[in-house]
């Protein structure tokens, strides 16, 4: 109206004008003129603003006008389709949405109207039973008030946060094995350089990750070292393979020795070259101590980039574009006359442009929005990812053109690509770990494990992801374990052994390690970690055998004897029994090594002891304490009765003569026998009383026995 009433002004100016100069007829043509020109002027802007509403009804954005009235409050003077229907936006009086009741979303208005400066804001919008509603929002000044342009980023929002704790989940797997992990890169931007050293390897090699991240060997270790890892480097780089070196001395910076065994996986780029050798280092220093000592007395994108910049295009009925905002000129790198001169497809990858003219005219002849992942190559030939989504925009029941949108999502997908490779990486290393590895939540349902439960259980990993762990390892390991699982949930670091036959029906060992993860104060689940000990559990044990027998007469040692006598006593008091101690030697035995040599005398030892075996009870304890002293436990509710019985029972069975080589010999024996007293606790009071009974019955000529009660 303002055009056309300036129009009329302008006829009556040139009507009166010509008035003065020219005839009557003359200045009424000129007038009827001037009317004309305004008319024709105000059409076309009607004509501007009835296109770039539409562009703004069509939309994918959600798009407010808010004026600021005389009272200070702003009203609704515009909203679009998605406004209206996605946003709660609505011309009725006093109907705002719940967006314009948040104080952060008047502040925004406010300065937006005010300072004449676009500003933009996330906002998360409450959703009853649901997760909260992510928008990103845009308040862009206009006269008299601020136009607020809504954009739902929910799911981009619930993608970067599952990328983000798939992130932290897998670092912190790798942070908190307990086996050292490393990895040296040979990548050309930072070749022989330490790119991993978790904690446990801060650990074991006595450096922190800040000593040794972004350094070589010969920064690290001291020369004779570095030579060493150095060369295995080479090694690796020359022929790659997995190498395992199952033990190896290693000495820290404090000056302890500790023993360790190591895999080495190369890792390979695109290019089929070694990236990376990644190291699985176990400590076995404890597991080699003990090995030893029973042998001799006795072994873990980028983050995704968000609320990239969408550049935007609209198109006439025919294609052609027509218009594209500032964001679309920059990602093309293409100013708006070449893009409108040659269309907007035509900047796209050669082999994407062959089939998008196709679908792109059946969606809009079919009346459907179009929407679609693409590669354009950019004015500075740089290869740009792509979501490009359109829509027809209608008009009086007719298509009068197209608006689509261009989201960059280069970066996104490189930071995607980097978080597959770390996972492939970390994957790499759960899968090579000897043991069962997995993450439990806290509901007790496998949330990951590693390729040693499709081994042992014969089930594929799908098939464990979800399941709960007593469907796993069944109602009986689950009844043996659910208190340890309970304090593992409560954040208590649990580990303990456990016994039992595998599928083959044959005992193993197993060393289980339960670690809670803690995520701001509070329990998640835990991860788990099984290692198979049955090799040295079993080595440990038949040298606990060996250390406890006789191996001249297959009897208990004093060790094993001195075991036995304090669990009689505790016993004896438990169950209100008896114990006597009988103390034997062999009479006159030096005369046997001296008549029939050791050899003899070794004879004699074994018979005797047979004999000794004999004569008492499977539940009774005959021992060998040293050369030929022999001692005798008895418990039973006749404590004095029974001693005598069996102290007459072997003088009786030494009455035979023992056969050697050599010919028969008499071989007899002097017995010592003491009862425990009521009460009585200390094992060593106990011996020598027995003792001294021994030396009663040799003083007595010997072949008797004798008691000191």
């Amino acid at each position: 109206m303002a055009m056309l009433s300036a129009g009329l002004l302008s006829g009556a100016a040139a009507f009166l004008a010509a008035s003065a100069w020219n005839s009557s007829r003359f200045s009424i043509l000129l007038f009827l003129a001037g009317i004309a020109a305004g008319a024709v002027a105000w059409l076309m802007l009607a004509r501007e603003r009835g296109q770039l509403q539409a562009v703004l009804e069509e939309g994918s954005d959600a798009v407010a006008v808010m004026r600021l009235r005389a009272d200070g409050r702003f009203a609704l003077a515009y909203a679009n389709r998605q406004a209206r229907q996605s946003c709660g936006f609505s011309s009725a009086p006093d109907a705002a949405p719940p967006l314009l009741h948040m104080p952060v979303v008047l502040e925004k208005l406010r300065a937006a109207a005010a300072g004449r400066q676009g500003l933009q804001e996330e906002l998360a919008l409450p959703r009853e039973g649901a997760q909260p509603r992510w928008l990103h929002c845009q308040f862009i000044p206009v006269p008299r008030g601020a136009a607020l342009v809504m954009r739902d980023i929910s799911a981009h929002k619930i993608e970067e946060k599952e990328t983000r704790e798939n992130r932290l989940f897998l670092q912190s797997l790798i942070e908190y094995l307990p086996v050292l992990i490393f990895a040296k890169s040979f990548r050309q931007d930072n070749y022989d350089k330490m790119v991993v050293w978790n904690k446990t390897a801060e650990h074991v090699m006595g450096y922190s990750a800040e000593e040794v991240i972004g350094k070589t060997n010969g920064e690290i270790f001291p020369s004779k070292v570095a030579d060493t890892l150095n060369a295995l480097d080479r090694q690796m780089l020359a022929a790659p393979k997995v190498v395992t070196i199952p033990e190896f001395p290693y000495r820290r910076p404090d000056g302890a020795l500790s023993y360790l065994r190591s895999i080495s996986v190369p890792l390979f780029g695109d290019e089929g070259k070694v990236d990376y050798i990644l190291g699985i280092v176990e400590d076995i220093t404890a597991r080699r101590a003990q090995e030893w000592e029973s042998r001799t007395q006795r072994a873990e994108l980028a983050a995704i980039n968000d609320s990239l910049p969408v550049g935007l295009f609209r198109t006439d009925a025919e294609g052609k574009v027509v218009y594209v905002n500032a964001t679309f000129e920059r990602m093309m790198d293409m100013p708006f006359e070449q893009i409108a001169r040659v269309g907007w497809h035509a900047a796209l990858h050669p082999e994407d442009s062959g089939t998008v003219l196709e679908e792109w005219a059946h969606a809009m002849h079919n009346d459907l929005p179009y929407e679609n992942t693409l590669r354009f190559v950019t004015g500075k030939n740089r290869i740009l990812w792509a979501s490009v989504k359109s829509a027809q925009i209608r008009m009086d029941g007719k298509v009068r053109g197209y608006v689509g949108s261009v989201d960059d999502m280069t970066l996104r997908l490189q930071a995607e690509q980097e978080v597959l490779k770390g996972e492939r990486w970390l994957r790499t290393i759960a899968d090579n770990l000897p043991a069962l590895i997995a993450y439990v939540d806290k509901d007790q349902h496998y949330r990951f494990t590693n390729i040693n439960y499709e081994k042992l259980f014969h089930r594929e990993g799908a098939q464990v992801l979800g399941s709960h762990v007593s469907e796993v390892f069944g109602g009986e390991y689950y009844a043996f374990t659910s208190s340890r699982i309970d304090a593992a949930l409560r954040g208590e670091r649990v580990s303990f052994e456990r016994e039992g036959t595998d599928r083959a029906g044959h005992r193993r060992y197993w060393r289980v390690e339960y670690i809670p993860d803690v995520q701001n104060g509070k329990v998640s689940g835990f991860y788990s970690m099984v290692l198979d000990i049955t090799e040295s559990k079993e080595l440990e044990n038949r040298l606990r055998t060996l250390t406890r027998i006789d191996s001249l007469t297959g009897l208990a040692n004093r060790a094993w004897f001195n075991e036995k006598l304090a669990q009689a006593i505790a016993d004896c008091d438990t169950l209100g029994l008896h114990l006597g101690i009988l103390f034997l030697d062999i009479d006159q035995f030096k005369t046997f090594n001296d008549n029939f040599g050791h050899h003899g005398g070794d004879l004699v030892l074994r018979e005797f002891s047979r004999r000794l075996t004999a004569c008492v009870r499977h539940t009774d304890t005959v021992a060998r304490l040293a050369g030929d002293e022999f001692v005798i436990l008895l418990i039973g509710n006749h404590g004095g009765l029974e001693t005598e019985t069996v102290a007459k029972k072997i003088i009786a069975e030494m009455q035979h003569n023992i056969l050697l080589p050599s010919g028969p010999c008499n071989v007899t024996t002097s017995i010592g026998i003491t009862i425990r007293r009521a009460g009585e606790t200390d094992a060593e009071v106990l011996l020598r009383r027995a003792d001294e009974a021994l030396y009663v019955a040799k003083s007595q000529g010997r072949n008797s026995y004798s008691s000191v009660l």
